[in-house]
Order: C-alpha cells, then structure tokens, then sequence
C-alpha cells in the first residue's frame, strides 16, 4: 500500500514506515484494541492509518516512524 517516495534513494524511509506500523499492530493488540487499517483513499485524503477501538471508545491514529537525526545517516 506504501511506495516509495522520490526523495527516499535507498527506501529506508519506507522501511523505517513499516516497521512502526507492524509494531503499533502488535502493540494495541498486546494492549486489547480492535484495530483495521486505513483503505487507500483514508490513508490519503483524511490521513490516518488506523481506527482502534476498545469498549466505547475509538480513535483514528496516524502512525509516525522515528525522523534520522542527520540528513546522511
């Protein structure tokens, strides 16, 4: 569902992406929340990845990977 953005030369970005969302997965699953995955046109036009639930409350959530602290690493 992810591709590649053009500024990503080695696709690390988008690996980095992947990762924080497989463990946020594991994390509100370990944590009891229902979760599924934004189809294509809510991951792009109303920008989250996620709607969890749990009992009565539900949110939308935009999972973030951790930002390179040099613009070379």
């Amino acid at each position: 569902m992810n591709q590649r953005n053009q500024y990503d030369r080695n696709g690390e970005c988008l690996k980095q992406g992947n990762l924080a969302e497989k463990r946020f997965e594991k994390m509100a699953s370990e944590r009891e929340w229902t979760f599924r995955h934004a189809n294509e046109n809510e991951d792009k036009y109303q920008h989250w990845d996620y709607a969890i639930a749990k009992a009565r409350l539900w949110f939308r959530v935009e999972v973030k990977g951790l930002k390179k602290l040099h613009r070379h690493d």
